[in-house]
């Protein structure tokens, strides 16, 4: 097995959570740091160890309503991964919600996990050539931006002025899917689920466990799902849905849906 087929969603999760987390995109503030750049990137995935590598994140004016893409530069050696956000997903602009940046900045991040995947290979004239002409048509194309969102969510969206609506319970676009190929390049022969890893980093297992400050009731809860109580399981944590939501930015819907997944996770 090739090193990188061994990189399931659950393998991904755990090698970018620790780069994520530093990242932090529901808190960032990029108005006040216009640039900010990661590297030494190895630390976090290996791989890359001997290469100059890094992950830029620049908060810029967009054309139209544009609210984030991926770029990719070679220069002096160096690769450059750029996330470039919008400025109105931050302080003084329309879109500036903690809950919005975390969306459009997982998104991004997502597309950065491929060109990562991507980028050892690249030592080959062929490769990187075909590499550059991907990039330049396939990321540029996939901006992620009000009008692609409500494309691909036409059910949801309907003829809604306002895209980004947030009421107690609701927010909008529910549930933004995008297929595998979406954020996956043709180099990267990973085996993970973006989509299923993107879900995964808005709500890791680990963060909705800390929620449970008394561990005998996590224990009762993985009890119940032994005994193939799910329904009763759920129903003894409807408290936490609105404490998750609220805490870590995120829309109740799928704080239930992400849940279940955990819940059933557990009797795997």
């Amino acid at each position: 097995m090739g090193y990188f087929q061994r990189f399931n969603t659950t393998t991904a999760e755990n090698t970018f959570r620790p780069l994520l987390d530093l990242i932090n995109f529901a808190n960032l503030d990029l108005l006040s740091v216009p640039l900010k750049s990661y590297d030494k990137l190895e630390q976090y995935f290996p791989p890359l160890k001997g290469i100059k590598c890094r992950l830029v994140l620049i908060a810029k004016e967009n054309l139209k309503n544009d609210l984030g893409y991926t770029l990719f530069r070679f220069s002096g050696n160096v690769y450059s991964v750029v996330i470039c956000m919008s400025k109105e997903l931050f302080k003084g602009g329309s879109h500036d919600d903690p809950m919005i940046r975390n969306i459009v900045g997982i998104h991004e991040f997502l597309h950065c996990i491929s060109a990562f995947f991507v980028i050892p290979e690249l030592s080959n004239k062929e490769k990187f050539n075909n590499f550059i002409r991907e990039y330049q048509t396939k990321m540029m194309i996939d901006i992620l931006s009000i009008d692609t969102i409500k494309s691909h969510n036409p059910a949801i969206m309907g003829n809604l002025d306002d895209l980004f609506f947030r009421g107690d319970k609701c927010f909008y676009p529910n549930s933004i899917f995008f297929n595998d190929d979406h954020f996956r390049l043709s180099l990267d022969r990973t085996p993970l689920k973006y989509h299923n890893l993107n879900e995964r980093f808005l709500l890791p297992r680990d963060k909705f466990e800390a929620h449970f400050k008394n561990k005998s009731e996590l224990h009762k809860l993985k009890s119940l799902i032994s005994k193939g109580k799910l329904r009763e399981a759920f129903n003894t944590i409807q408290d936490k849905v609105i404490e998750i939501a609220d805490d870590m930015h995120l829309e109740y819907d799928f704080v239930i849906r992400r849940i279940a997944e955990i819940l059933l996770s557990y009797a795997l």
